[in-house]
């Protein structure tokens, strides 16, 4: 970023290459109309109170030290204008850099004046950062999968329905004590529901069908995948899986696109919900840069109109070093 002193002297630099077209710096006015805030005047620029306090600001130097640099900045500027540097390709290049970042930097300060985050901008941020903001209430789930094709015919389908019938039987027969909760071990959480559910399925007879055994992240009622990753379960599995009362419950059969499943609750996590003022505090910075970037949007989409390529544009680029 260019230093507020620096940027002192640039603006004022523009704004006498805009009003001059070449001629001769303007006379200095008389020191009783330099005018409202000017307090100085150098080479025929105004240098106001406010560049003077940035370059206080940003230099961290007296006010008399910064009224000199800027004094010096205008002078050089005006000498510049006299010499014509401002025709130079360079110089007019370095210029329309300011003024976009000056340009950009007070659409920055409008986005900033609009306001605190209004109902739709928090709704929205709210929704992209759900999972911290406005996590819904979840549960998760161990399930087997007897695993057949969605083309697959009737008979196929029923054998696996019959499969993990015969499964949901050895889960709740070999089920040990749901309120045993899960233990903290070196190798990481063991569950004896999990273990169970585990041993029962993979000791039963799978008669030629694959069987899939998985242990779920949090669903929530609405089949989000409440993780980072995020992602939806099927509706009809995350329903079933929803409509389970209690830790160690077993489901009867539900069927997805993937297979016959059965499914066993291991534990319900409740909603966390941050009240709105507070998530209006920690989302506003992230509110205030998403109207910066809508604003810029919608200016460039303005100002497109007015781009002209050379014909040639790729050929002369293609001549262009590149390290």
């Amino acid at each position: 970023m260019i230093p507020r002193r620096s940027r002192a002297g640039l603006f004022a630099l523009l704004l006498a290459v805009s009003c001059s077209s070449g001629a001769p710096p303007p006379t200095p006015a008389p020191a009783t109309e330099l005018g409202a805030g000017v307090v100085a005047r150098a080479g025929g620029l105004p240098i106001r109170s406010p560049t003077v306090a940035g370059i206080v600001e940003a230099q961290r130097v007296e006010p008399d030290r910064a009224r000199d640099l800027a004094i010096r900045d205008a002078l050089f500027a005006a000498a510049a204008l006299e010499a014509n540097l401002q025709r130079e390709p360079e110089v007019a290049f370095s210029a329309s850099t300011v003024l976009a970042r000056s340009l950009l930097h007070e659409i920055q300060h409008e986005s900033e004046s609009r306001g605190d985050v209004t109902d739709d901008e928090l709704a929205k941020a709210t929704a992209r950062h759900w999972l911290d903001l406005d996590r819904p209430a979840s549960f998760r789930v161990v399930h087997a999968v007897v695993r057949f094709d969605e083309k697959a015919d009737p008979a196929r389908k029923k054998q696996a329905g019959d499969l993990a019938e015969a499964l949901r039987k050895a889960i709740l027969a070999a089920r040990p004590d749901p309120s045993v909760p899960p233990v903290m071990t070196d190798a990481g959480i063991a569950d004896p529901l999990v273990a169970s559910f585990r041993a029962a399925v993979t000791s039963f007879p799978s008669e030629g069908l694959d069987i899939v055994i998985e242990e779920l992240p949090p669903i929530a009622a609405d089949s989000r995948v409440v993780t980072r990753d995020g992602g939806n379960m099927d509706e009809a599995f995350s329903r079933a899986a929803g409509g389970l009362g209690g830790r160690g419950e077993v489901s009867a059969p539900v069927v997805s696109p993937y297979g016959s499943h059965v499914i066993e609750l291991l534990e319900r996590v409740p909603a966390m919900v941050v009240p709105a003022d507070e998530r209006r505090r920690i989302v506003r910075e992230e509110v205030i840069i998403a109207r910066q970037r809508t604003s810029e949007k919608e200016l460039l989409e303005k100002l497109r109109s007015s781009v002209q390529l050379d014909p040639a544009v790729d050929s002369l680029l293609a001549t262009v070093p590149v390290d």
